[in-house]
């Protein structure tokens, strides 16, 4: 017979493959000590050991401390009971487990000595830093609130009391110890490998200073609000969060305006503008509104005012059904207030009022509130504000329509007035009753109810003396006297301040009204008048010659500017005009490189060289009364730009050349074709092909990821600009940054050391679509998104291909690539797609208006009502008419006043509109005031300073401001030649800046975390987590 064989059960195969080690204690420290760096407090261990237990059925594992007794970090123990060799393993990650989950206990003694260091810092600081009587008052009202958070202003109320700190938690992080206070964002923190405690008040200092610039805001804040009080302007004024800034929120009858606004030390015009706007927009909506309430059909109807008085005289609102009830005097409630209007509508079927009431609600007049009741919900009707205007219009002169009942007041005195003798007494006292009681009557058909109180006589005297003792208002009293004297037989002549003055007061202000429409209608005659029919004899100096116009059409990087430029250079004298100052900065050394003496001029500096005949500028710049043998215009399709266009316009039809070479993109080629045939003068267009391939990259870049040197990636805001390139800077990957508001010789470096190598990328915004020259191999469209100055649009086609088209530079690459990261179809369709032509060209406000006797206001409000002619539109004068508005009150001579308005600055800047305010304000009335002075006060930030790139940006654009009008109001060569050396020193500054790296990294406001360059949101989600 065969022996069976034993089975090994799977237990026992498991158990001799892992056995029990014969010293557990050993094996477990070797385990512990082999992972002691992976401890959360590794730093603060020196030993671990293991010792087996007397009767050997656990293991004790001992963390001994490198710090004695400041930090204890006990004992684990471990059951040896039922493990066996399989269990082990298990044991010891248990072990393992228990050991790194631990957390170190301080000792109390510990905690009593860094509260102490703690407190006593906290003293020290507060000797060093004394609260005046006035601060804490600021800090213990209310005011504070709106400009600080709840939490600094705590923390400042901690500072300046008396109270100290208590510890609230004490934890063991690393080989230090935090302990962190109540209520309070302070640590102490001390290093217990070498035993010190450190406590400082960093933050203190800082919130100090934050709050006394506060203190300021505060203070203008009241000063606002003060002014708007004796103004009688009802509003309120809040903080909007930067220095300066401040929301003025205007209350009127149909809405509440809103108005943000950024002032200095004087602010009262500015106050004043911003209220002007909120009430014509207020006016606007009140215009539009009344158009549409007078379509109602119970407009001018007392039908229509009874329903509304008898809402406004019951304090308790009403149900549809209670008020036509009420109206129609049946099954009311003795709980309700009977109004003047109750039962007057008795006659009128149930289903009439009610229809009445239902119109008034569709129209919005008449509003219903949703009330919840014991048994069921019901609505509630109120008049609404509209209501309250439909009120309004209704007292005022109502246009006479057919009542649509008998029961309106007009027909009904209107009916009466043959049949009043032969009426009883009562009747007449009630029909009396019912026209007094509708005052819009007295203003609306005076004489109709003086006939018909003649005929009443004596019964109506005793009523109307009543009714005149309770009138208030001074118009109703002198009708209501009328009447009286009518009704008692003694005035059958109209009192001399009776109907006379009244129907004399409405003749002043109809013949006002009409003399103010001829004259508009005159002023508008003479604008019309000297706008020629075609726009290309404004000038007339340019119609004298007969020029000659070379087009060089083409797309980007086809060497259409390269090939004008050559030609100039060719020319004894002439001018090149580009779009931006960075691009007349470019030709300008291009020509003087070659050796072609050229002077620069642009709206912000000038550089003249000794015996140039040529000139580079900005389009703006350019002379029409200068005799040139080449102009060059580049980027001509900015012809239908509305907020520049005009200039590329001016230029094309009034320089005064013998031969213009003109660069443009294809699709603005017919209308530039259009223009120069009006002129009457001769062309030559040029094709051009573009010299390398642009090809779209399929797949969706991912940022930074993606990101490859020789990219340029394209942004639409400086904020972003900063993000993207902090975000680049710490994955090692450096960068050139461009935008419009660094000064442009620092573009101009940025740019040279992207083109030198030195920087692997360029972020930009687009205006590195203007021609810019830089060897970029792919441009990346980060955003497809911006804000044109009126709104956030997507790009044109156009845009896009403008900007994508810099990629791929002739010579350095074979072919320029685009890419996306976001919208990726939109931007593949742009590289393909035909543009459709450009069809209207841009046309700028026309000088020759300010030969119109008018003031400027009037002249920029004339030229908005002007229609242009087909293939014209015109150029926004938004900026002019909003400072022609602020400084109306000055009445300066109307060139003077043309002079600061086409000054170029961003008026939404608060600094630099209150410096063009005093400047102009000074000038107008003539007294004396010293740019380089105001110049020479400009304190330039230090580049170590934690706000230095943004104060520097500011302070270069005063500096630009300055130049300007010195130029034009005061040119003495010392002064702008001391405001160029201080925009260069700025400049160097902003440089140091950018070199070290300042940019301004994205970061939640809250906690200060930093955010993704594309964040919507100025938190992140944590802190969005924890506020909701």
């Amino acid at each position: 017979m065969k022996k069976k064989k034993k089975k090994k059960s799977a237990a026992g195969i498991i158990e001799q493959s892992n056995p029990m080690p014969q010293n557990p204690a050993a094996d477990l420290e070797t385990y512990l000590k082999s992972r002691m760096n992976d401890l959360p407090c590794r730093d603060l261990i020196r030993n671990i050991s293991v010792s087996e237990s007397g009767d050997g059925k656990s293991l004790n594992v001992t963390i001994v401390p490198k710090c004695g007794e400041a930090v204890s970090l006990g004992t684990l123990k471990i059951s040896l009971e039922n493990v066996n060799g399989s269990l082990w393993k298990r044991k010891k990650k248990d072990a393992w487990a228990g050991l790194k989950g631990y957390r170190p206990k301080v000792d109390p003694k510990l905690s009593g000595r860094i509260l102490e260091e703690a407190n006593a810092c906290l003293t020290a600081w507060r000797e060093d830093h004394p609260f005046s009587d006035e601060l804490r008052s600021d800090l213990f009202s209310q005011k504070a609130y709106g400009f600080l958070s709840p939490g600094k202003i705590n923390t400042l109320r901690f500072l300046a009391g008396e109270k100290v700190l208590t510890g609230q938690r004490t934890e063991v992080l690393a080989d230090a110890v935090h302990m962190e206070f109540n209520g309070i964002p302070y640590k102490a923190v001390c290093a217990l490998p070498a035993g010190t405690i450190k406590f400082t008040l960093s933050k203190a200092d800082f919130l100090l200073h934050q709050f006394e610039l506060v203190r300021k805001e505060i203070r203008t804040k009241e000063a606002i609000g003060g002014y708007l009080t004796e103004k009688g302007i009802p509003g309120e004024v809040q903080y909007a969060g930067k220095p300066g800034t401040f929301c003025l929120l205007f209350d009127f009858a149909l809405s509440r305006e809103k108005e943000t606004v950024t002032v200095g030390t004087a602010f009262r015009r500015i106050v004043m503008t911003a209220y002007r706007n909120a009430r014509d927009r207020e006016r606007q909506r009140e215009e539009k509104l009344e158009k549409y309430l007078k379509t109602c059909p119970w407009y001018g109807t007392f039908v229509a005012q009874a329903v509304l008085t008898s809402l406004e005289e019951n304090k308790k609102r009403l149900t549809r059904g209670q008020l036509v009830n009420l109206l129609r005097g049946v099954n009311v409630s003795a709980d309700y207030v009977f109004g003047e209007y109750s039962g007057k509508y008795n006659l009128m079927p149930k289903s009439e009022v009610r229809e009445v009431v239902d119109c008034l609600v569709r129209f919005g007049i008449v509003g219903e509130w949703r009330v919840h009741g014991e048994y069921q919900d019901y609505y509630t009707c109120f008049v609404t504000p509209e209501g309250k205007f439909f009120e309004r219009l209704q007292s005022e002169a109502v246009p006479k329509k057919r009542p649509v009942t008998e029961q309106e007041y007009h027909l009904v005195l209107t009916a009466v007035r043959e049949d009043i003798p032969r009426l009883e007494d009562k009747e007449k006292q009630k029909l009396l009753q019912a026209a007094v009681s509708m005052r819009s009557l007295f203003l609306t058909d005076p004489e109709l109810i003086l006939d018909c109180v003649e005929q009443m006589g004596e019964p109506a005297a005793e009523y109307l003396r009543d009714q005149y003792k309770n009138e208030e208002t001074r118009t109703d009293k002198r009708i209501l006297k009328l009447l009286l004297n009518a009704a008692s037989g003694k005035g059958k002549e109209v009192p001399k301040n009776g109907l006379d003055a009244f129907r004399e007061r409405n003749e002043k202000k109809r013949r006002k009204k009409e003399e103010e429409e001829k004259r508009d209608r005159e002023l508008f005659q003479l604008v019309l008048t000297e706008i020629p029919d075609n726009y290309v004899d404004l000038y007339p100096a340019a119609r004298l010659m007969h020029r000659k116009f070379v087009l060089h059409i083409g797309p980007t990087n086809s060497g259409k500017t390269h090939d004008a430029v050559q030609e100039l250079m060719r020319a004894d004298n002439g001018i090149y005009l580009a779009p931006l100052r960075l691009l007349a900065y470019e030709q300008y050394e291009r020509l003087n490189r070659a050796e072609c003496p050229c002077s620069l001029v642009t709206g912000e500096e000038q550089f003249l060289i000794d015996g140039a005949r040529h000139q580079s500028s900005t389009i703006e710049m350019v002379s029409l009364k200068t005799r040139y043998e080449v102009a060059v215009i580049d980027e001509a399709q900015m012809i239908a730009d509305r907020s520049r266009g005009g200039a590329w316009t001016a230029a094309i039809m009034g320089v005064c050349a013998d031969t213009v070479y003109v660069c443009a993109a294809p699709e603005v080629e017919q209308r530039l074709v259009e223009i120069i045939k009006d002129c009457g003068d001769e062309y030559k267009v040029v094709h051009h092909r573009r010299m390398t391939p642009l090809e779209y990259e399929e797949e969706k870049f991912i940022f930074p990821d993606d990101v490859k040197p020789g990219d340029a990636l394209i942004v639409f805001s400086r904020r972003n600009v900063h993000a993207v390139a902090a975000q680049l800077w710490k994955k090692h990957v450096s960068c050139s940054i461009i935008y419009g508001a660094l000064p442009y010789d620092v573009r101009h470096k940025q740019a040279e050391l992207f083109a030198a190598g030195k920087t692997d990328v360029v972020v930009a915004t687009d205006a590195i679509g203007m021609g810019m020259n830089l060897p970029i191999r792919r441009v990346v469209l980060m955003e497809t998104v911006k804000y044109d100055g009126f709104e956030r649009r997507s790009l044109t086609y156009g845009e896009i291909r403008q900007i994508i088209g810099r990629a791929g530079r002739y010579g350095i690459y074979n072919v320029g690539y685009a890419a996306a990261a976001d919208d990726g179809e939109r931007v593949k369709k742009a590289v393909h797609k035909r543009l459709d032509p450009i069809g209207e060209a841009v046309i700028d406000f026309p000088e020759t208006l300010l030969t119109v006797d008018a003031t400027i206001l009037e002249l920029i409000k004339k030229w908005e009502q002007v229609i242009p002619a087909k293939g014209w539109c015109k150029e926004s004068v938004e900026h002019m008419h909003r400072m022609a508005e602020m400084t109306e009150d000055l009445n300066a001579p109307k060139h003077l006043a043309y002079d600061f308005l086409t000054i170029p600055f961003e008026d939404e800047n608060g600094e630099l509109l209150q410096i063009w305010l005093d400047i102009f304000e000074k000038e107008v009335r003539g007294r004396e005031y010293s740019i380089f002075d105001q110049a020479a006060a400009v304190e330039l930030k230090s580049p170590s300073a934690a706000d230095a790139i943004d104060a520097l940006e500011q302070q270069h654009r005063v500096l630009d401001l300055y130049y300007a009008l010195a130029r034009k109001f005061q040119p003495l060569e010392s002064t702008l030649e001391y405001i160029m050396e201080k925009k260069r020193v700025c400049s160097e500054r902003i440089m140091k800046v950018l070199a070290k790296r300042g940019f301004r990294e994205k970061r939640c406001r809250i906690c200060g975390r930093p955010l993704p360059w594309n964040h919507p949101y100025g938190m992140c989600g944590r802190c969005w987590d924890k506020r909701m």
